[in-house]
C-alpha cells in the first residue's frame, strides 16, 4: 500500500471519528429533548445500535483489520468507546433503564465479531433485555 493511499485511510478515519462524536452529541442532546414516553421504545434502543453502537465497533474493527493498521491516538480511542458507552447507555435508558455503561471498546469489538450481531452485542454488554 502506498504512502498516499495509507494518508487517505487515515484521513477517512479521522473525518469518522469527528463524524462520529458529533452524530452521538446530537442523539444524545435530542434524546433528551423528548418526554420519558418519547424516549421509550425497543424500536428507538435498536436505532441507537444500528446507526451509533455498530459503526462505532465497525470503526474500529476496520483501523485493525485492514493490511496497514491505521494508528489511533489514546483521545480517538477514547472518543470511539465514549460514544459507543453513550449509546449504549441511550439503550438502556430506551428500555427503561438507567445505567452507567463502561464498556471496552475492544470487549466489544472481539463481541461483535463473534456473534456478528449488534443485538447480542448489546445484550451482554448491558444484561438488556435480561434473558
Amino acid at each position: 500500500m502506498s504512502n498516499l493511499d495509507t494518508d487517505e485511510r487515515i484521513e477517512k478515519f479521522l473525518e469518522s471519528v469527528e463524524d462520529l462524536n458529533q452524530k452521538f452529541y446530537k442523539d444524545h442532546k435530542d434524546f433528551f429533548s423528548k418526554s420519558v414516553v418519547e424516549r421509550r421504545g425497543i424500536e428507538n434502543g435498536n436505532e441507537y445500535l444500528k446507526n451509533g453502537v455498530g459503526p462505532a465497533i465497525l470503526l474500529y474493527i476496520e483501523a485493525r483489520s485492514k493490511n496497514e493498521i491505521i494508528p489511533i491516538t489514546p483521545k480517538q480511542f477514547q472518543d470511539i468507546e465514549n460514544s459507543m458507552n453513550g449509546w449504549l447507555g441511550l439503550y438502556a435508558r430506551c428500555h427503561g433503564e438507567e445505567i452507567e455503561v463502561s464498556v471496552s471498546l475492544r470487549e466489544a469489538a472481539v463481541l461483535f465479531i463473534e456473534t456478528h450481531n449488534i443485538f447480542d452485542v448489546a445484550q451482554i454488554l448491558t444484561r438488556i433485555p435480561e434473558r
